[in-house]
């Protein structure tokens, strides 16, 4: 199962300089399965969980882009995720609006 990240909540604004400061506030996820239209919040530990252990696949679309959401881990130990583009890291997390329901 593949599920399109659609909201984040809390979405810190302005966006830190620091992008991994930006990444390290965001604590839940809404997404969906575009494939039978099961929607859900989970929060950064069970998302986490689920893209690093269980091998799950995440992905943000911008455009007509699909930006994979991988998890990252500070030099502390904190986990987040974080999307890879074109081989680099990228912020099209922090773009997504605030989760409202």
């Amino acid at each position: 199962m593949a599920i399109k990240i659609i909201e984040i909540s809390p979405k810190t604004t302005p966006t830190p300089s620091d992008k991994v400061v930006a990444h390290l506030a965001i604590q839940n996820f809404k997404w969906i399965n575009e494939q039978n239209l099961q929607t859900g919040v989970s929060s950064l530990a069970v998302m986490f969980d689920w893209i690093v252990n269980k091998k799950g696949v995440a992905y943000v679309r911008k455009d007509n882009d699909i930006i994979p959401v991988f998890g990252a881990n500070t030099i502390n130990g904190k986990s987040y995720l974080r999307c890879l583009k074109n081989g680099s890291w990228s912020d099209e997390l922090l773009e997504l609006p605030i989760i409202t329901t």
